[in-house]
Parts: structure tokens; sequence; C-alpha cells
């Protein structure tokens, strides 16, 4: 891989690799390698409570326990009068 192709924060991010001990190349490697697979994905990574999130809200729709958008504005418009 070559170096140069990484923006400085990355580079400076694998300076830091290196002094909080990766004991190789290889260990700095697969480091950069899943920077830029990160960077490169489309989407962000989603922590533990936010899958949890979303797989709760998917329980909710497929229960029927949602509001439709007139049934949101309508809420908002109450909650803007006040």
């Amino acid at each position: 891989m070559n170096i140069e192709v990484l923006s400085p924060e990355n580079t400076s991010y694998l300076e830091q690799c290196k002094i909080l001990g990766f004991r190789s190349k290889d260990d700095m490697v697969e480091e950069a390698l899943e920077m830029l697979r990160h960077k490169l994905s489309r989407f962000p990574r989603l922590s533990g409570w936010q899958l949890q999130r979303i797989e709760n809200a998917k329980k909710d729709i497929d229960e029927g326990n949602y509001l439709t958008n007139s049934q949101a504005d309508k809420i908002v418009d109450e909650w803007l009068k006040t």
C-alpha cells in the first residue's frame, strides 16, 4: 500500500497506531485497510444501541405502532401553538 494515497489525518492516525503499540507493519496495514473500508463504506457503522433502536422501530411498524405524516404534522402543529 502506498501511504501517499492516505490523507494527512489518516497518516497521523497510523503514526498514533504505531505509538499505541501495534507490533508489526502487518498490524498497521490491517488497521489502514479497516480505515479505508470504513471511509469508502456507503453507510456509517452503527453502534449496538443504534442497531437495537432500529430493530425496535421495525417491530413497532410491524405491530402498527406508527403515525402517518398527516398525524405527525397535526401533533407538531399543536406543539407549536403552545
